[in-house]
């Protein structure tokens, strides 16, 4: 089928609203702040490792100012 008939072009333009309507879904899903909810109710990204134990801990070392920014970012063993 060629897209220089008029039933070609018929074709060739419904498959291009097609196209760029599932690419406007795409987008719109890819959003953060889309407002429907994702699938399974998962979000997107890694967990933080950082707790707020974790942060608490860290403040008060920084806090105390007898360790260094190494120290307060080297991994409790």
């Amino acid at each position: 089928m060629s897209s220089t008939t008029a039933h070609g072009k018929l074709v060739f333009g419904t498959f291009a609203l097609m196209a760029e309507y599932e690419a406007a879904l795409i987008r719109e899903r890819a959003r953060p702040d889309s407002p429907q909810p994702s699938p399974r109710g998962r979000k997107g990204g890694r967990k933080p490792k950082m707790t707020p134990e974790l942060i608490n801990k860290a403040q008060r070392m920084y806090d105390a100012q007898q360790f260094t920014m190494v120290e307060i970012a080297r991994p409790a063993q």
